[in-house]
C-alpha cells in the first residue's frame, strides 16, 4: 500500500512538472508541447512498476486465496477426522460388547452343561423301605373296624348291632347241655345289623328292634319264625329293663356268673341299656360272659 501511494504521488508530481514546463513553451512559443526523452524515460519507469506491482499484488491475492483454501481444506479434513472418530468408538464399543456377550452365553453354555452332566451323573438316593416290625393285634382290628363303621353308619343315620356268645365255647363243659342247640356257630348270633334311627332310641330300643327285623347267623327255624328270641324284665327301681335271654341262652346257663352285658363303641357302661341313648354312628354289642364280664374286657 505505500509502494502505491509513492507511485501515485511521484505521478503527480511529474504530471504537474509537465504541465508547468507544456505552459511555458506554449505561452513562449506558442506551439505543441513535446515530452523530453528523459520524461518518457521516466513515464515508462513508472509504468512498469506500476504494472509489476500490480503483478505482484495480484500474484499475492492468489496465493492467499490457495492458503485460504488449504486452510479450508485442512479444517474439513479436520473436521472430517473428528467426524469419523467417534464412529471409530462406537464401533469397537460395539465390537467389544458383542464380544463380551459371545462370552457371556458361551459360559452359560458350558456351566450348563457341567450342571446338566452332574444332575444325570449323581446317583439318587434310595430309601430303603422301613422294616419296623408293626405288631397288630386282635383288638387293634376291631378297633379299626369299629371305627370304618362308624364313619359309614353315620352318614346314613344308622347305628349298628351286634350279638356274640364266644366266651361259652371256652367254657362248655358248664353250659347246660339242653341249650347247646342254640349255640350258633362262630358264637355270634347277630352279626353287624344295621338299625335305622329315629332319634331318641336307647341301647334297649335298638336291640329289641335288631332281633325282631333279623334272623341269627345259622338261621336257624326258630329265627325264621318271629325273629331272635328276647327275654327282658323291667325293673321299676331303676327305670330300666334288664336282658335275661338271648336266643334262648339266659343268665346262668354256663355258670354262676354267667349273664349279658352291652358296650358301645367298645366301652362297658355302668348304666342299663335303656339309660343309653344311641347316636348315628353307634356300635352296641351284646356279649355274654361267663365270668362277671372279665373275659369280655370289662375289667372293674
Amino acid at each position: 500500500m505505500k509502494i502505491n501511494k509513492i507511485l501515485i504521488c511521484l505521478i503527480l508530481i511529474v504530471s504537474i512538472l509537465v504541465a508547468c514546463t507544456n505552459g511555458s513553451d506554449f505561452v513562449s512559443n506558442n506551439r505543441t508541447p513535446s515530452l523530453t526523452e528523459k520524461e518518457e524515460t521516466l513515464i515508462t519507469t513508472i509504468s512498469e512498476e506500476t504494472a509489476t506491482v500490480s503483478k505482484e499484488k495480484s500474484s499475492a491475492s492468489k496465493t492467499t486465496e490457495k492458503n485460504e483454501t488449504a486452510v479450508s481444506s485442512q479444517t474439513t479434513v479436520s473436521e472430517k477426522t473428528k467426524t469419523t472418530k467417534p464412529v471409530s468408538t462406537r464401533r469397537t464399543t460395539t465390537e467389544t460388547t458383542e464380544k463380551n456377550t459371545t462370552r457371556a452365553l458361551v459360559t452359560e453354555k458350558e456351566t450348563t452343561v457341567k450342571l446338566t452332566t452332574k444332575i444325570s451323573t449323581t446317583k439318587p438316593k434310595v430309601t430303603k423301605p422301613s422294616t419296623t416290625k408293626v405288631s397288630t393285634t386282635a383288638e387293634d382290628i376291631s378297633r379299626s373296624t369299629t371305627q370304618t363303621e362308624t364313619t359309614t353308619a353315620q352318614e346314613n343315620n344308622f347305628c349298628t348291632v351286634r350279638i356274640e356268645c364266644k366266651t361259652i365255647f371256652s367254657n362248655l363243659d358248664k353250659f347246660k347241655e339242653n341249650k347247646k342247640a342254640f349255640l350258633p356257630s362262630g358264637g355270634v348270633i347277630l352279626n353287624n345289623a344295621k338299625v335305622q334311627l329315629k332319634g331318641g332310641e336307647s341301647a334297649f330300643d335298638v336291640i329289641k328292634k335288631a332281633c325282631g327285623e333279623n334272623s341269627c347267623s345259622d338261621n336257624c327255624q326258630y329265627c325264621r319264625q318271629s325273629g331272635i328270641q328276647l327275654e327282658y324284665t323291667y325293673t321299676p327301681a331303676f327305670n330300666n329293663y334288664y336282658i335275661e335271654g338271648i336266643h334262648q341262652i339266659y343268665e346262668k346257663d354256663c355258670g354262676s356268673q354267667s349273664g349279658w352285658m352291652f358296650s358301645v363303641n367298645g366301652v362297658f357302661l355302668d348304666v342299663g341299656s335303656s339309660s343309653y341313648f344311641v347316636s348315628p354312628g353307634d356300635i352296641v354289642v351284646f356279649s355274654y360272659t361267663c365270668n362277671m364280664g372279665e373275659d369280655i374286657g370289662n375289667h372293674y
